[in-house]
């Protein structure tokens, strides 16, 4: 078997409306969100100054723990749409895998809205454990959307053919677009 093709050229070779383009397009917005999480983080352990309840800074990060569960049917594509078909040709372990950092993202993204959502003072042990929510986000998740673009969405597009491709065309627009990305 030959090995798959670069995911940033093989996707640039696609219709804009295939799901591997959408999903690699919606990479590229969370990894937006990835880089303010991180300064965020960056910021907080220099000052916790600014970061009390219904401060400005406070509510962007509210908006931004938003914004990652808001990935929510990104994941649902490729659980519902995408891994199914891998499966279905023989490749299982990919699938699995990121079906984990999924959960784990899940539960690290929910425990991240959670803290910046209570009014919980901005002192030394919020900072302590956003810091840490935010890091584990930030890690997994950009390496989770390397090997999704560098490894799985190349190894799909190899592997289904056609008739896949439209069930999977067929799932992901029932499902719907992340609400960051939503047209209209």
């Amino acid at each position: 078997m030959m090995p798959p093709m670069g995911g940033a050229r093989a996707a640039n070779d696609l219709p804009p409306n295939h799901p591997v383009r959408v999903w690699m397009g919606e990479h590229e917005i969370l990894l937006g969100f990835l880089d303010q999480l991180e300064q965020a983080a960056t910021d907080a352990r220099k000052s916790a100054a600014g970061l009390e309840p219904g401060s400005p800074a406070r509510v962007a990060l509210v908006k931004l723990a938003s914004n990652l569960l808001d990935a929510e049917p990104h994941h649902q594509r490729e659980e519902q749409a995408l891994f199914p078909r891998m499966e279905e040709v023989g490749i299982e372990g990919p699938p699995h895998m990121m079906r984990l950092d999924h959960d784990e993202l899940r539960l690290a993204k929910r425990a991240l809205s959670d803290h910046v959502t209570a009014a919980t003072p901005a002192d030394e042990a919020f900072v302590e454990r956003f810091c840490q929510v935010a890091d584990f986000i930030v890690q997994v998740l950009r390496s989770h959307i390397h090997k999704e673009n560098e490894i799985l969405y190349p190894m799909a597009l190899q592997a289904i053919g056609a008739d896949g491709w439209r069930a999977i065309q067929a799932d992901c627009e029932r499902i719907g677009p992340c609400s960051f990305t939503k047209r209209g």
